[in-house]
């Protein structure tokens, strides 16, 4: 009884985490024909407790921001870019922070997420480049390729790399029978590969905001226009993180922000 119990339980996870993989497909198909609406209604159809849950807020926070919903684009990042996930994001969310922070004038905030983004990624970007593969052949030659197998390295690793089908084949075949093994490593390099260049497409995007606020600062003191970026609401209802200037509610996965407009400008350099 208790094996039958712990296959039905897998069975489960296992129609889950496909039902859930398809979910961001058919959001990601609408999100790329312009069909916002329905891309955030698959989105939002992904459990928490999915491993796809960070990708779909990720994408949702995109989505919103095409749409011009500033605060909740903000209030997504706010989960997305927490400490709780470090390790577990790309670099794609830094870039829609400050891209939007930069459309509701917060120049400030723009410069601190250029700040994170290299201390966060700096690491990183060396991790890619220089992936600890003998020691995952190592660890692949005798066990399934897990965070839990892995563990440290998990962090040195492509961000996709335990979700990869090629992986897991060739992983598998290498521990089988000790083949595969030029081919596990040549599968890692392309996901890392891949990954960087992601990274260095924020980092120009994180370039062209920065050179972006430069320019509006120097356009509102040259016209006097420094406007004003708007005050935190004090009531009982609302709580304050001190380290931000929007205001944010709720918990975790339910964050909700509240944004300015921005003050006038006679010019602008597109972004």
């Amino acid at each position: 009884m208790r094996i039958l119990i712990v296959l039905l339980l897998m069975t489960s996870q296992a129609f889950a985490t496909s039902t859930d993989l398809s979910m961001l497909n058919q959001a990601r198909r609408n999100y790329a024909k312009g069909r916002l609406d329905k891309a955030i209604n698959f989105y939002n159809q992904i459990d928490r407790n999915s491993e796809y849950w960070l990708d779909a807020l990720e994408e949702k926070a995109s989505a919103l921001g095409r749409q011009r919903k500033y605060e909740k684009t903000l209030a997504i990042l706010k989960t997305v870019l927490a400490p709780q996930f470090e390790g577990r994001i790309g670099s794609g969310p830094y870039a829609i922070q400050a891209i939007t922070q930069l459309k509701t004038c917060d120049y400030s905030g723009v410069l601190k997420t250029n700040k994170d983004f290299k201390k966060n990624f700096s690491q990183r970007i060396s991790d890619l480049e220089n992936l600890p593969l003998d020691q995952v052949l190592k660890i692949a030659r005798t066990s399934e390729l897990t965070e839990e197998s892995l563990e440290a390295l998990i962090k040195k690793l492509p961000r996709y790399a335990l979700r990869d089908h090629r992986v897991k084949h060739h992983a598998a075949k290498y521990r089988k029978n000790g083949s595969k093994e030029y081919h596990l490593k040549v599968r890692l390099k392309y996901l890392a590969k891949l990954e960087l260049k992601e990274i260095a497409k924020t980092i120009d995007q994180l370039s062209i905001a920065e050179a972006e606020v430069i320019h509006r600062a120097n356009a509102l003191v040259a016209d006097d226009n420094r406007g004003r970026q708007g005050e935190i609401e004090k009531n009982m209802d609302v709580l304050v993180f001190p380290a931000d200037e929007e205001v944010w509610f709720d918990e975790l996965g339910h964050f909700k922000a509240s944004v300015e407009n921005c003050p006038g400008l006679k010019r602008r350099a597109s972004l």
